[in-house]
């Protein structure tokens, strides 16, 4: 994984992930993987607490799947949609929800 890795190593990552969400370089856990294991989440939580707000607390990579996948856009994209240290989003199923992307750039 690259939990406690150099922020360069993303570099290597996120490139691959545009191309297929199937891949596990450097040990990550694919997008599709993610997304699967957000979609059972989300339905078991809905079931548990219908009528009721929920809130989902994660890391940055997580919730940009989570977000790609509920509002019917390509979870492979997540990378452009990140989210700052502490930012609350509301998830839509709309793809307009989501905010502009930013493309990748590497220093």
């Amino acid at each position: 994984t690259l939990d406690a890795m150099e922020l360069f190593h993303y570099q290597e990552v996120w490139p691959r992930d545009l191309i297929s969400a199937e891949h596990d370089h450097c040990g990550v856990e694919s997008v599709r993987a993610v997304t699967e294991r957000i979609r059972k989440a989300v339905l078991e939580l809905e079931e548990r607490h219908e009528g009721c707000s929920i809130v989902l607390v994660s890391h940055a990579d997580t919730l940009q799947i989570a977000q790609c996948f509920i509002a019917g856009a390509d979870p492979r994209t997540f990378s452009q949609y990140r989210f700052q240290n502490g930012e609350v989003r509301e998830l839509l199923q709309d793809p307009a929800s989501l905010p502009a992307p930013v493309p990748l750039t590497f220093q």
